[in-house]
């Protein structure tokens, strides 16, 4: 009983010495250019979805984050709505907690073994009213020191690149097809 227990011990010791080597360290998310009183973050694990963060701060104000491991987060930004569109409207005749609040979102790469300090905020100063008109509004990051945390952004923008060559080529097939049909080509008959 006391080998069992003896490896027991020293299994369980060995398995949290490697899980200490995981990098994990404090980070800070600042937020810049959306001029509101306060915002709400929340922080979530990309894979899992798991919530690390739900909080309200004051604009200006950094996210302060510890024990934070390398990986793929989405950062959600959230304030009350101030202009409520017909839809959302329509549908809390159904649902009358239908989006009560406006969200932006940003996929972000986090590696605190790299940068601690990660910007996230729009290219000019916007007010919520503004960015919820412009309801296409993207954030960009800066990562300051870290090189690898670029890769959300390769891949968001391979990801929409993809999209509009997709829509573009159906766009110029159905273009294509309808005019055929226009001018009865026997080809678009036979199918």
């Amino acid at each position: 009983m006391r080998k069992f227990s003896f490896f027991s011990f020293l299994t369980l010791f060995c398995l949290s010495c490697q899980m200490k080597d995981s990098k994990s360290g404090h980070v800070t998310i600042q937020v810049l250019h959306i001029q509101s009183d306060s915002l709400g973050y929340r922080l979530l694990h990309f894979m899992t979805g798991r919530e690390l963060v739900d909080t309200v701060l004051p604009t200006g104000r950094p996210l302060q984050i510890d024990q934070l491991k390398e990986d793929m987060y989405l950062l959600v930004l959230s304030w009350p709505r101030t202009l409520i569109p017909h839809r959302v409207f329509h549908s809390r005749e159904f649902d009358p907690h239908a989006e009560d609040r406006f969200t932006l979102t940003k996929a972000i790469y986090i590696n605190p073994g790299q940068s601690d300090r990660y910007v996230v905020g729009l290219d000019t100063a916007m007010s919520t009213e503004a960015i919820e008109i412009n309801a296409g509004t993207r954030l960009a990051l800066d990562a300051g020191a870290c090189s690898s945390c670029n890769l959300d952004e390769q891949y968001w923008n391979n990801y929409t690149d993809f999209f509009a060559r997709k829509e573009q080529l159906v766009d110029s097939s159905n273009t294509a097809f309808y005019r055929a049909v226009e001018q009865h080509d026997s080809r678009v008959h036979e199918q």
